[in-house]
């Protein structure tokens, strides 16, 4: 007979998954409104679904370029702060690097004409970041594309 300790635990551990960790994914996001504007006013070109815009392949994977070049200097100025504060920088410095991962893929995702917010981008999403951090997803479930 299960107790009421194990019970309450295992009620908690699951309200954890379906309120707590999405709430927090949708603070950390980025705004996919303002990331295409900051793209359209630094030339950066980027598949527009709505407009049926689509540059090709090749000026895609330069626009990821650019972006990725400026999330690596921005991450390597952060470290660098960060070295300056020692131990005690390294909690926080762990949350600001899975937000700028968090951030980097989104961008990712609106110049490759996914749009992270619908759930198919946010399937994309996901599956982007799991690769990247050699996540093993369930194969079939909500992480199927079709």
């Amino acid at each position: 007979m299960p107790s009421p300790l194990r019970e309450a635990l295992h009620d908690l551990g699951a309200r954890i998954d379906e309120d707590l960790l999405p709430a927090l994914l949708a603070g950390a996001s980025l705004d996919v409104e303002a990331a295409r504007a900051a793209f359209d006013a630094q030339a950066v070109v980027w598949h527009d679904r709505s407009t049926g815009s689509s540059p090709d392949r090749m000026e895609l994977d330069q626009s990821a370029h650019k972006v990725l070049q400026r999330s690596i200097r921005g991450a390597t100025m952060r470290g660098a702060i960060a070295g300056l504060a020692g131990f005690a920088a390294v909690p926080p410095e762990a949350l600001a690097a899975l937000v700028q991962l968090l951030h980097l893929a989104q961008r990712l995702a609106i110049i490759y004409g996914h749009d992270p917010r619908t759930d198919r981008g946010r399937v994309w999403l996901l599956r982007a970041l799991a690769t990247a951090l050699d996540v093993e997803l369930p194969r079939q479930g909500r992480w199927d594309m079709s």
